[in-house]
């Protein structure tokens, strides 16, 4: 099931966030606590759009957050990747976002997340050497029309 995110859910997506960055980038460098990582969602949450993918049990399992023609933020719980949960949340984004073009920024190294978008439509627009990331990694601006 898809509902609006709320701050409320702070704490899990962002376990969700740290679990899937760090299972999909082997030595990613690890700049923040949970608890700031937790303050830091609540921030994104009460300043954009999103919408979390709840199992049946009530769990969040994966969210997506965005702003404008951007998306910010899209992760799943490692264990319900490969699911559908990841496409449903994309789908449901761009479809509330109502834009001609959706742009995001993943890591080149997030070689899962670059295949999951190009498989759903985005291509590179821009590569960056990572200079301007926080954790110094290089990345991809991915759009698709």
């Amino acid at each position: 099931m898809i509902r609006r995110i709320e701050i409320a859910d702070a704490e899990a997506v962002a376990s969700i966030a740290r679990a899937a960055r760090f299972g999909a980038i082997p030595g990613l460098p690890d700049l923040h606590t949970l608890a700031e990582d937790r303050d830091f969602y609540r921030s994104q949450i009460e300043s954009k759009s999103g919408c979390v993918w709840v199992d049946d049990e009530g769990s969040i399992v994966g969210f997506v957050i965005w702003l404008g023609a951007f998306i910010d933020h899209l992760y799943v719980d490692p264990k319900d990747q490969r699911s559908g949960v990841g496409t449903r949340l994309l789908d449901a984004a761009v479809a509330e976002m109502g834009v001609p073009e959706v742009c995001l920024w993943t890591f080149q190294a997030n070689e899962r997340a670059v295949a999951f978008y190009s498989t759903h439509g985005f291509r590179v627009r821009e590569a960056t050497d990572g200079s301007a990331t926080e954790e110094r990694l290089p990345d991809y601006l991915l759009v698709r029309p």
